[in-house]
């Protein structure tokens, strides 16, 4: 069962997560995601980095969809 990040973290993990470089596999990227992990565990929601980074591109990606009308809705 995957828990809800606590609303109050949601702003903070936005900044955290405009932090560092570009390019996979770099330690800006992968320091990044660490300590948006650390942010995370000390407010309860337990990720890792990989999972924390999955989860914003899926995010991130549905962001850029939704502001380009592309998901296929109709507006009434």
């Amino acid at each position: 069962m995957a828990s809800m990040m606590p609303t109050k973290c949601k702003g903070s993990l936005i900044n955290l997560a405009r932090i560092g470089g570009l390019e996979l596999g770099s330690t800006r990227v992968e320091a990044k995601w660490n300590s948006i992990t650390s942010y995370c565990k000390r407010q309860g929601v337990n990720r890792g980095p990989i999972q924390c980074h999955k989860r914003w591109s899926n995010l991130a990606g549905d962001f850029k969809k939704i502001k380009s009308g592309s998901l296929g809705l109709k507006k009434k």
